[in-house]
């Protein structure tokens, strides 16, 4: 698992973000993911607020799709 550094945070659970509502996460399953990853991922952690921010941005710019989850694709992410 790739480490996350500061400064790419952001964008990179953004991206995540989008992935997994392409996908078809709604935004309770999408929010539960962006917070794992970040806690799992990200160094150092982003404040949960920030986080809160990130998947409000991906749920309002981008109605859900319905393909299922690639975990391969995921973890390139």
């Amino acid at each position: 698992m790739k480490l996350i550094p500061e400064g790419q945070r952001n964008h990179a659970l953004f991206k995540l973000a989008c992935s997994l509502r392409a996908r078809g996460y709604d935004r309770e399953t999408l929010g539960k993911a962006l917070k794992e990853a970040n806690a799992n991922r990200c160094s150092p952690s982003l404040d949960a607020v920030e986080v809160e921010k990130i998947v409000d941005s991906a749920v309002r710019r981008y109605p859900p799709g319905n393909t299922g989850p690639d975990a391969a694709t995921l973890k390139t992410l």
